[in-house]
């Protein structure tokens, strides 16, 4: 077991981090070598976050993430599910970034103890901006891509 200030390392511990930098990593080549220019003149990124492509979805949510937009909150937290690890990581960073909340969100736990974390995301956003008067988006409906407005 390997050290770290007051933290131990196991192996799996390292396996984790190690697979958190590879996805990192990838995804990155991945946004720098795709068509990330190419869409059309007021096409929104937004609508890129239910791609069928797991890079697609990945700099969308990296955009939404960077311009720290409310009105993405919504579809980020339905990534957290998504089948495609890369997709739940990055979701995940572009939430914490535009809202400052984690909710004990591990987007490498087995499903159950994430779903459990989304139920509290889920709960946020509805309270957060449901509250303001601002409209919500069901988890159902939320291809659209307009999701909510700022608070």
């Amino acid at each position: 077991m390997e050290s770290r200030g007051n933290v131990q390392l196991t192996a799996s511990n390292r396996r984790q981090r190690i697979r958190h930098s590879h996805l990192l990593l990838l995804a990155m080549v991945a946004m720098l070598v795709s068509d990330a220019g190419c869409q059309p003149a007021g096409t929104s990124y937004r609508s890129e976050i239910q791609s069928d492509k797991p890079t697609d979805r990945i700099r969308a949510i990296y955009k939404a993430g960077e311009r720290r937009d409310p009105k993405a909150v919504a579809l980020l937290v339905d990534r957290l599910e998504d089948e495609d690890e890369g997709v739940r990581l990055f979701a995940f960073m572009a939430l914490e970034k535009i809202t400052g909340e984690r909710f004990d969100y591990d987007y490498a736990s087995p499903p159950p103890r994430r779903a459990t974390a989304v139920s509290r995301w889920r709960a946020y956003v509805k309270e957060r901006f449901a509250a303001a008067g601002t409209p919500t988006q069901s988890h159902s409906d939320a291809s659209s891509g307009e999701v909510l407005a700022a608070p």
